[in-house]
């Protein structure tokens, strides 16, 4: 189970890690389009729907790497009111009531959509340049399975504190942050 937690906690590390390069790349492709525009009134045709499907993903590749620090917007007024056990309570019971059924709705829905991508051979129509959607896609399901497995993984500490009044020690986060 440690195996299992630590990979998924790795893994998102490092996309999240990776997603903040991709930033530098998406920076890069609106400079030369600004660029290009402003000084010599040629619009990129590429980069619009670059710039787009840059955004996405570094957006999807985000999710996890947000999840695993605890840097998801909650209300912290009511919630930090809670003692630690109550406030794991709290995240064990909206994770199982709210997250995973809408989390499936969204799986279910981005998965369907990739799959219409790669069977269709879609194209993103946005301009002239028409670059496939299937990609982009692809990154979003793989976002979303990534975002399901750290809440998986945090939901799996959170029991075994409920359980054993501690956190398993390769976690990285600080009690505080809970």
């Amino acid at each position: 189970m440690r195996t299992y937690l630590r990979v998924i906690d790795n893994v998102n590390e490092w996309l999240g890690q990776a997603a903040k390069w991709l930033l530098m790349v998406l920076v890069g492709v609106v400079f030369i389009d600004i660029v290009a525009r402003y000084a010599f009134s040629y619009g990129v045709p590429w980069a619009y729907e670059t710039a787009q499907m840059m955004g996405a993903s570094i957006n999807a590749l985000g999710w996890g790497y947000v999840r695993l620090h605890r840097s998801h917007i909650r209300i912290d007024v009511i919630y930090n009111k809670f003692s630690v056990k109550a406030r794991v309570i709290f995240d064990v019971a909206f994770t199982f009531v709210l997250f995973f059924p809408v989390f499936a709705i969204f799986l279910h829905t981005a998965w369907n959509w990739m799959i219409f991508a790669w069977i269709n051979n879609e194209s993103m129509t946005m301009s002239h340049w028409y670059p496939p959607a299937a990609p982009m896609r692809t990154v979003i399901v793989v976002g979303l399975v990534l975002l399901f497995l750290q809440f998986v993984a945090e939901t799996i500490r959170d029991l075994y504190f409920l359980k054993y009044g501690r956190r398993p020690h390769e976690q990285q986060l600080i009690e505080a942050e809970i």
